[in-house]
């Protein structure tokens, strides 16, 4: 098998030294460059583009039709945020996992690993509206609905960009767009009263019982934690929960879902919104108030710089209909102040705005936006100059993006878009991933 040398370009450091199959795709040797930490910090989001002598090496293509089927070196370069977004065709793919969540919430989540995202459930018990429901159904002032919970089976890791098919993937470019469930080790008789991940640690609050029930008195639970494991490796199959720590003992009382017409302002959600990990339910000491507003997480940040809206608008801006508004990149300075590095007036709804931020490059809202969502394009922007260097169709059906969806550039070196957004009965998700070829 040959043997290759991964080294840094300009240093000349050696990043891996790898032993390939001659058929294997040049993709691999981008997961080794990665897997060796030369991918930096995952909030800068680099891209690596691999180089043999002259030569651009393609992530689809063998060792053997780069040149590299009796071995030989490679170099390996930084490409910053965004930058293959400037030429590369963009691939998009689309999958489709069984989970969901709340209406106008649907599942919630975050980025694990390389190329990865987790996804699972709003709360352990929320309302499932459906009209065709018979006439014993509960009701609230929205419609009929029934109780859906969170199963330990309800949490799934989807990877945009993996060597390995399995069962329902989807080829994308290089490798295969995979999910897979990732179920929590859960004892028999035990259910999942409260849930929160966070640094691959998920922190679940367990006790018989259904979640979302009513409760007459406080009931005994324990606290648990579970670490996420393998989720790095290339087999997207490795990826596990395996407890940390024993139990805690943890005592606790929650209304039932079905409490209230307006499950917003009173009952379950609130709970669950004000639920203290250290003490437990608060509800009787705190009023609803609306959660603050908070900007998508991964769409704004690279490292230290951050795209908003101005805090102020202009007053002659009502001219323009809500067509333009202020909008602004700075730079996060020590003590949390910002520093101003560009300001303009964007084009298109306030409500649409940055997707995802480089140290050079923004990829923005299009400019057919409204208020709930974006249509048809996403621009690529250079941030410092306002310049539009292209329009992105959004090649998936149907061709919009959600004020609320998540969104951003994984952390990876594929510098691959993602975002995702229910189906009409909130019981699934569609993932769509935007990847530069590369």
């Amino acid at each position: 098998m040959p043997n290759i040398l991964l080294k840094a370009a300009g240093s000349g450091a050696e990043i891996a030294n790898c032993t390939i199959e001659p058929l294997e795709l040049v993709a691999s040797l981008r997961r080794a460059a990665v897997a060796a930490g030369h991918g930096g910090p995952p909030e800068l989001r680099c891209g690596l583009r691999l180089m043999s002598g002259a030569r651009v090496l393609r992530d689809s293509e063998t060792l053997e039709a780069s040149g590299l089927g009796g071995g030989g070196e490679v170099e390996v370069v930084r490409i910053p945020a965004l930058e293959f977004w400037r030429e590369s065709k963009i691939v998009w793919s689309t999958i489709q996992v069984p989970v969901g969540g709340a209406l106008c919430e649907g599942a919630v989540v975050h980025q694990v690993g390389r190329d990865r995202l987790l996804a699972f459930p709003t709360r352990p018990a929320f309302r499932s509206y459906n009209g065709d429901l018979d006439e014993s159904a509960f009701r609230d002032n929205i419609n009929k609905y029934e109780v859906k919970r969170f199963e330990p089976s309800d949490i799934w890791l989807i990877g945009a960009n993996e060597p390995f098919a399995l069962e329902g993937s989807v080829q994308a470019g290089s490798g295969y767009v995979s999910a897979r469930q990732v179920p929590l080790p859960v004892p028999d008789g035990q259910a999942i009263h409260a849930f929160r991940f966070h640094n691959q640690l998920a922190t679940v609050l367990l006790a018989p019982g259904l979640a979302g029930e009513a409760m007459e008195g406080m009931k005994d639970g324990v606290l648990q934690e579970f670490r996420l494991c393998g989720v790095d490796a290339d087999d997207l199959r490795t990826a596990h929960f395996q407890p940390e720590g024993p139990p805690t003992p943890f005592k606790f009382k929650f209304p039932s879902v079905t409490d209230g017409m307006d499950h917003r302002r009173e009952g379950y959600v609130p709970a669950l919104r004000n639920f203290d990990w250290q003490e437990g339910d608060h509800t009787g000491e705190k009023k609803f108030s609306r959660p603050p507003y908070v900007e998508v997480p991964g769409k704004d940040r690279c490292g230290q710089l951050v795209a908003r809206l101005c805090a102020t608008q202009d007053e002659d801006l009502d001219r323009f209909d809500g067509e333009v508004f202020n909008f602004e990149v700075c730079e996060l300075q020590d003590g949390g102040e910002f520093k101003q590095l560009a300001t303009w007036r964007a084009k298109g709804f306030i409500n649409n705005r940055c997707q995802s931020l480089g140290d050079q490059l923004m990829l923005f809202a299009g400019l057919h936006s409204g208020e709930d969502a974006f249509y048809e394009n996403m621009q690529l922007m250079d941030w410092q100059t306002q310049d539009v260097l292209r329009e992105i169709p959004l090649k998936f059906e149907p061709p919009y993006i959600e004020c609320e969806w998540p969104r951003g550039i994984l952390s990876g070196s594929t510098q691959t878009f993602f975002t995702c957004g229910n189906a009409g009965d909130y019981t699934e998700t569609f993932f769509h991933f935007g990847t530069p070829e590369i």
